[in-house]
């Protein structure tokens, strides 16, 4: 499978280089976006302050998922290609719920 090959490879495979650097753009956007939220208090406004930076924030992570899907089905031969997009899909599902659940279980015995 791809998602294995792409993992195990110490360099990139062809033609990913430009959706690697996308998805490092992207990510800094999100920075950007995470540190305008951390600057929120309880008398910010939701228009001026909470909107801007759920912009910023969706429009990162939209195209952060899009391209990560994107790489993990790069260079799939066309038979193959609906398998590893489920497994680039069910990959990202487990992602979020593990990241959920542990989230929740530090939190609550913080």
């Amino acid at each position: 499978m791809r998602v294995s090959r792409v993992a195990g490879s110490s360099g990139t495979p062809d033609g990913c280089n430009d959706a690697l650097d996308r998805i490092k753009a992207e990510a800094s956007n999100d920075g950007g976006g995470m540190v305008l939220l951390v600057l929120l208090d309880t008398g910010s406004e939701y228009a001026a302050h909470v909107l801007p930076a759920l912009i910023v924030l969706g429009l990162g992570l939209g195209t952060i998922i899009v391209m990560s899907i994107q790489l993990g089905t790069h260079g799939i031969e066309p038979t193959d290609e609906g398998v590893a997009s489920a497994t680039a899909n069910a990959s990202q599902q487990f992602g979020g719920a593990v990241g959920t659940a542990l989230l929740n279980t530090v939190a609550a015995y913080a």
